[in-house]
């Protein structure tokens, strides 16, 4: 992911999470704000909370695959939003960990949705 995608601005963050309109499919939630950004189709972030998951390995590895699983989807998500810039958020919501295989369709479906 190119450092222009990457949501790190704490007001953006914050706003997203108050306006944003959110979508569910287990293990992972999706944050989408329509909003102007400053390059590419949208910004996004990933989020594994430390409530759940006290060990860093784990959040580490668990970002890791949904960041993989985003690289390989988001050119259809680029190709679904047309002319619309916003703001994405990934947030994993299972207290298990999952395999990538899950994480994937997961992310494939949240992606449709977002196109819609």
């Amino acid at each position: 992911m190119r450092r222009f995608e990457r949501l790190k601005k704490s007001k953006l963050i914050e706003e997203l999470f108050k306006r944003g309109k959110a979508f569910s499919k287990p293990p992972l939630r999706a944050i989408w704000l329509e909003q102007p950004v400053d390059k590419g189709p949208a910004q996004v972030m990933f989020s594994v909370p430390k409530k759940i998951f006290k060990r860093a390995v784990d959040r580490n590895i668990l970002k890791r695959r949904m960041r993989e699983a985003y690289r390989l989807y988001k050119h259809e998500l680029y190709g679904q939003l047309g002319e619309k810039r916003g703001l994405l958020a990934f947030v994993y919501v299972s207290k298990e960990l999952s395999e990538f295989k899950v994480i994937d369709s997961a992310m494939a479906d949240l992606i449709h949705r977002l196109g819609r």
